[in-house]
């Protein structure tokens, strides 16, 4: 697969007809919170912490009930507010979205700066959101501070864990709406995507801290770092799901799997018993089906159909999704030995417009492809029990035949926003809101 070259934006708080197929779940609302400011909330008292029951991923994860639903990553445009996206994404039919609560954003701005969005989201019907994760400065992730600290001391979160008292924070001021944590966006990104494939490095060693520049440390530390997520959030959300932050590689899900959070070769010990497949709940993966992948059952690169179709967008997705699969059965993740990992794709999207590529069509062709796999890739998600799947993204980033070499600015349901109430659907756009009944 080869590497995509795009700045991540963030997303603060950052006749073919599928309606039976992909119909959005109509759920509860869920009660709202207390008038607290969640900016004065002290993480309360965990009277029996996940980690003193014993209970981890390994032995149970809770049935997802909420049944199928499509959402996208909001975009960014100047003038523009979160809650204008939300009416946009709730306008096509959508009935979830991927947001960000960045720790470092939160600690300037107060943990309750987003709660007027997040209440906005839930009452145009923007539900059971995912949100990864992360400190984030200047355009820069950061390990946390005291990341191996005990998360519990006496029953409470322990205040010396700058990770754990974040996470806590977030989960009781936004967890009535958001319901899926990814922790991290994308730790396993690489400029070096061969690394990850099939005969790569990856397959023989963990991944170097140099090799991740979005995590820049050990794997083993990235495990941790869900390990101390599924504390937090299993013991005070208990109906909360903790995910991966939106992997790409088999290789890295495979060292996840294989490697404790023991800082010293990730061995197990009395203190790191298990693996890190025992911390997440649900597999969050990005996938562009505009790159090829591989086989990883066969050990061989797939014959795909020619590149340029949307039988190649499907066929390629639908890959992603059986060598993840495969990865996970390999250490009994498939229900022969552990649970089963529920599947959300956090990340996805062909260009409607785009001059790059192994066999670059004309424009008309290539906005057709755009459309159709948009609606292809929907239900392919379904029938292959992936519950939620998350274009990227809400607009283009760039306006109309500018930047065509570059797919990731053309992958909008809108075109290039301007003002108010002159947003225009792209194909995309008119695919995706048409096959989902607005």
């Amino acid at each position: 697969m080869q590497i995509k070259s795009r700045t991540l934006v963030l997303l603060i708080a950052i006749p073919l007809t599928l309606s039976a197929c992909i119909a959005p779940s109509i759920l509860t609302t869920p009660t709202p919170p207390s008038a607290t400011s969640v900016a004065t909330q002290v993480p309360k008292e965990i009277s029996t912490p996940i980690a003193i029951r014993g209970k981890n991923a390994n032995e149970y994860i809770a049935p997802y009930r909420a049944g199928f639903q499509v959402g996208n990553n909001f975009g960014y445009q100047e003038g523009w507010t979160n809650q204008q996206y939300a009416d946009l994404t709730a306008s096509l039919g959508m009935t979830t979205t991927r947001i960000s609560l960045p720790k470092d954003y939160l600690e300037k701005n107060g943990y309750d700066t987003e709660r007027a969005n997040v209440d906005h989201y839930r009452a145009v019907g923007l539900t059971n959101l995912p949100c990864f994760l992360s400190p984030y400065v200047d355009g820069h992730y950061k390990i946390p501070a005291n990341l191996y600290a005990p998360t519990f001391v006496n029953g409470k979160v322990n205040p010396a864990n700058d990770w754990a008292n974040y996470v806590a924070k977030v989960v009781q001021g936004y967890g009535d709406v958001v319901k899926i944590w990814e922790v991290w966006n994308e730790p396993d990104f690489t400029n070096d995507s061969s690394l990850a494939e099939i005969g790569g490095a990856w397959n023989n060693r963990p991944p170097k801290a140099s090799e991740t520049t979005n995590w820049n440390g050990p794997i083993t530390s990235y495990v941790h770092l869900l390990r101390v997520t599924y504390e937090v959030v299993h013991a005070l959300q208990p109906d909360g799901y903790v995910a991966t932050g939106g992997i790409t590689y088999e290789a890295y899900l495979k060292w996840i799997l294989t490697l404790t959070d023991n800082p010293n070769g990730g061995v197990v010990t009395a203190d790191y018993p298990v693996a890190g497949g025992a911390y997440f709940d649900v597999l969050s993966f990005h996938q562009y089906p505009i790159y090829s992948e591989q086989d990883w059952q066969s050990g061989k690169p797939r014959e795909f159909l020619p590149n340029g179709t949307t039988q190649f967008d499907i066929a390629n997705w639908t890959q992603k999704v059986k060598n993840l699969r495969f990865v996970l059965g390999q250490s009994g993740y498939d229900g022969s030995k552990f649970p089963a990992k529920i599947f959300i794709n956090t990340e996805t999207g062909v260009p409607w417009q785009w001059s790059g590529g192994d066999s670059p069509l004309g424009p008309a062709a290539q906005s057709k492809r755009a459309a159709d796999s948009a609606i292809g890739l929907m239900g392919a998600a379904k029938q292959n029990d992936v519950v939620q799947i998350h274009f990227y993204q809400l607009n283009d980033s760039s306006k109309d035949d500018e930047e065509l070499d570059d797919p990731f600015q053309h992958m909008g349901m809108f075109h290039f926003l301007t003002t108010a109430g002159n947003q225009r659907l792209t194909p995309i756009g008119v695919a995706v809101k048409t096959a989902l009944g607005k």
